[in-house]
C-alpha cells in the first residue's frame, strides 16, 4: 500500500498538488517563502481557512499549505488514518518544506487552527526560519487539557523568529486560553471582536498588513 506521504513526495513537483483533506498544497511559481494555514474546527470537511483570502490579495506569490484535520482531533495527527501520530504528520511538514527550498515559514490559524499553528511551528523553528500568527487559539485542550501547550517550546522561544497571539481581551474564555502563553508570545488586542478575531481583522484590512510584515 502506498502511503498519503508517499504521494506527496511523487506528486509534489506539480504545479498545483492536491488531495482531499487533510493536506493542499499550492505552489508559487517562484518563492522561498511557504504559508502553512491550519483550519478551524467550524470549517472542517467544508472548505480550508484562509485560502480566499491567500488567493485574493498579492499573497498568492508565496507558497501555501493548507492543513485540515479530523473533527474532534487538535491537530495530533492529521487525521486519524496514516498519520497516527504527531511525529509523522511533522514528517510531511518537514519533506514539503525541504522539496520546496523555502527558507521561511508561517504558520498560522484560528481557534482550533491557532492551536495547530501553535504546536508545528514550535517543531518547525527547530528547522527553519519560523512565525507563528494565531487568532484566539485554543490551548487547554486534547491530551494536553491538564499542562496545555506551552511545554512545546520548553519554556523559551528562542528559535522562533516572531510568535503572535491575536485575542479580544475582553473576551474571558480566549484570555483564559492564553494566559500560559504571556510570556512566550507577543499578544494583541482586537477589542469587540469576541472569537471572530481573523475575520474582523480581515474585514478592516490589518489581516494582510499583519501578514505581509512577517516579510518585509
Amino acid at each position: 500500500m502506498v502511503s498519503r506521504i508517499d504521494l506527496i513526495l511523487k506528486q509534489i513537483d506539480s504545479e498545483i498538488f492536491i488531495n482531499k483533506p487533510p493536506v493542499y498544497l499550492k505552489k508559487a511559481d517562484s518563492s522561498d517563502i511557504l504559508f502553512i494555514a491550519f483550519t478551524s474546527e467550524g470549517s472542517q470537511g467544508k472548505s480550508f481557512d484562509f485560502y480566499k483570502f491567500f488567493n485574493s490579495h498579492e499573497l498568492n506569490v508565496f507558497h501555501q499549505l493548507f492543513v485540515s484535520t479530523c473533527t474532534g482531533s487538535w491537530y495530533g495527527p492529521f487525521d486519524k488514518g496514516i498519520y497516527k501520530s504527531e511525529d509523522s504528520s511533522l514528517e510531511i511538514l518537514k519533506q514539503i518544506i525541504y522539496i520546496l527550498n523555502v527558507r521561511k515559514v508561517l504558520c498560522i490559524g484560528s481557534s482550533k487552527g491557532g492551536t495547530g499553528a501553535i504546536k508545528y511551528g514550535s517543531y518547525l523553528s527547530e528547522l527553519i526560519d519560523t512565525y507563528i500568527c494565531a487568532f484566539c487559539p485554543k490551548v487547554f485542550v486534547g491530551q494536553h487539557k491538564t499542562k496545555g501547550i506551552r511545554h512545546y517550546f520548553n519554556n523559551e522561544k528562542k528559535y522562533l523568529k516572531k510568535f503572535d497571539i491575536f485575542v479580544d481581551f475582553n473576551f474571558p474564555i480566549d484570555n483564559i486560553h492564553i494566559k500560559d502563553l504571556k510570556t512566550i508570545a507577543d499578544i494583541h488586542n482586537v477589542s469587540g471582536a469576541q472569537h471572530n478575531v481573523a475575520k474582523v481583522l480581515r474585514k478592516n484590512g490589518r489581516l494582510k498588513q499583519i501578514i505581509k510584515s512577517y516579510f518585509n
